[in-house]
Parts: structure tokens; C-alpha cells; sequence
């Protein structure tokens, strides 16, 4: 049951990235005007893929370790590599999100048309 929480909670999480209700702190952005405002966008989309990135790396070694070891959970001998493979899934489609919508996370703007 918890694995199944811990999949569901990275899977929410590329709905929202994808749909620009994430937590963000736009205290500088949300009153910043034109080109001001682009440049503080696009240097949180490229945090925010740049953090992505190194989560999708390190995840990957520890999903590589979990399988290469055959670890499994102590009580339902599932493999460990299963619940942390979400965290590896959930961050490579974040990525894909942002970058299929880069052009509302530039602008700021997350409405249909987007």
C-alpha cells in the first residue's frame, strides 16, 4: 500500500508541473513587467530542469544498486527498486512536462492554449 502511495504522490506530481499549479515563490516575478519578468522565468525553468536532472541521475544509481543487489522489502519481499523507480519516473517527466509546456513556463501564462 505504501508503494503504491509513493507512486502516486511522483505520478500527482507531473500533473501538477504540467498544469503550473506547483509551488513556486513568485514574490520577484509576480510583480515583475516584460523582459524582466521572462529572464526570472526562464532562469526558474532552468533550475527547476537543472534539479529535475540531478534527481533523474542520482535516482537512477540508486534504482541500478536496488536492482543490482536484488534488494527486496522486508516484508513483502518486493523488489526496492520498484517504490524507488518512482522517484526516478516522477523527475524524468516532470522534465518532459516543462519541456513540452517551456513556452508557458517562459511566459507565466498556463491556460488552455498552452
Amino acid at each position: 500500500m505504501v508503494f503504491i502511495v509513493i507512486w502516486g504522490v511522483f505520478l500527482g506530481m507531473v500533473a501538477f508541473v504540467y498544469r503550473g499549479d506547483f509551488l513556486c515563490m513568485d514574490l520577484f516575478s509576480a510583480r515583475a513587467r516584460g523582459g524582466v519578468r521572462i529572464a526570472l522565468n526562464v532562469a526558474m525553468t532552468i533550475v527547476l530542469l537543472l534539479a529535475a536532472g540531478f534527481v533523474v541521475v542520482h535516482s537512477f544509481k540508486v534504482v541500478s544498486l536496488f536492482v543490482g543487489t536484488g534488494a527486496v522489502s522486508v516484508a513483502a519481499e518486493i523488489p526496492k527498486a520498484i517504490p524507488h523507480a518512482a522517484v526516478l519516473v516522477g523527475f524524468a517527466l516532470v522534465i518532459v512536462a516543462v519541456l513540452v509546456r517551456l513556452r508557458a513556463f517562459i511566459t507565466g501564462k498556463f491556460d488552455a492554449r498552452n
